[in-house]
């Protein structure tokens, strides 16, 4: 029968104390250089494996970070390989979930990475008021916490972003100045954090007050699985193009609305970008090959994860402190053959 692989057998086989196995297991000095020799290989022998959990709950280091994403996607996906890069980089390992947008399941997640003894935690939010106090209660116990693109307002973490006001000030401004003049955003209702919707309605309006325009229309799409989503925002623009005819510029919250809004707009004879341009923004995958290739709004993901890695591990490691930091990266256009 094959010998259980831990610290007390491997002890009994060598003839010395659990101690001096522990010392040697760790690199620690006190053990003789032929005994720590001995006890290496028998470990590799028997199959020893250090418990990890047990380890990092006596050290209170694990190396290793929590994610909770607030959903996933095209842009979470490039925001995690983003994350676990630079984790890897400064020598620290990444544990992540999905809470599919469910406050309750964010918990959750975050709760049982605590148990698994992650240093701390990355979170784009769900939402941005469900989870606030639960948000202030791990900091208040001195869990790092770093909320990424998604702000909750308000709250002492720190925050890494795109400038989600940019972004729509970006929109706007490509769609005015290539002649368009009635213009309509298409969002999100319920299903991102109220912040980044407001930000990119807002940063929208702005760009159109500027330029002295009547402002935009705005077509709200309710919350649901993502087939429907896309039906009602394909609704949405069929709908709006029955009162407003001439219709000329359209700014879809992210590309997944932009892709319905094209297609309604195609069904009811409009060609774009010639009748109406479309822009849209998160730079999907997909985006450069759709028909035509959708214009798009960038947001700088390779950035946003270095940076929010970054923080965490230097809050952890006591190379940054003081008060929570609000980093906002710019946003770039991607001109293609949707807004002409």
């Amino acid at each position: 029968m094959k010998p259980k692989a831990d610290i007390a057998t491997i002890a009994g086989i060598v003839g010395v104390s659990k101690t001096t196995v522990h010392f040697a297991l760790h690199d620690k000095p006190g053990v003789s250089q032929p005994v720590r020799e001995r006890i290496l290989a028998v470990a590799q022998e028997i199959g020893y494996r250090p418990n990890r959990l047990a380890m990092a709950l006596r050290t209170r280091r694990s190396a290793t970070l929590g994610v909770v994403m607030g959903q996933m996607g095209s842009f979470q996906g490039e925001l995690l390989a983003s994350l676990e890069k630079s984790a890897q980089a400064r020598g620290f390992n990444l544990l992540w979930a999905n809470a599919s947008l469910e406050p309750q399941r964010e918990r959750e997640q975050m709760e049982l990475m605590l148990e698994k003894a992650v240093e701390g935690l990355i979170v784009t939010p769900t939402d941005s008021e469900a989870n606030r106090s639960y948000y202030e209660d791990l900091l208040e116990q001195g869990t790092p916490l770093v909320c990424v693109d998604y702000e909750v307002p308000g709250l002492a973490a720190d925050l890494v972003a795109s400038d989600h006001f940019r972004g729509g000030y970006l929109a706007a401004d490509r769609l005015i100045r290539g002649g368009r003049r009635r213009l309509a955003m298409l969002l999100k209702v319920r299903t991102e954090p109220a912040v980044v919707t407001s930000d990119r309605r807002d940063g929208f309006r702005a760009a159109v007050a500027e330029h002295g325009l009547e402002p935009a229309a705005e077509l709200g799409v309710p919350t649901g699985p993502p087939q429907l989503v896309m039906r009602a925002a394909y609704e949405a623009v069929r709908d709006h193009l029955q009162e407003v005819p001439d219709l000329d510029g359209l700014f879809a919250f992210n590309d997944g609305l932009a892709y319905p809004a094209i297609a309604a707009l195609q069904a009811a004879g409009r060609n774009v970008p010639r009748d109406v341009a479309v822009i849209g923004h998160d730079d999907w995958e997909a985006s450069a090959y759709y028909s035509p290739p959708l214009s798009t709004i960038r947001q700088p993901v390779e950035e946003i994860g270095a940076r929010a890695t970054e923080l965490l591990i230097g809050r952890l490691q006591g190379e940054i402190t003081g008060p929570p930091q609000r980093i906002l990266i710019e946003p770039s256009l991607v001109t293609r053959e949707s807004c002409g």
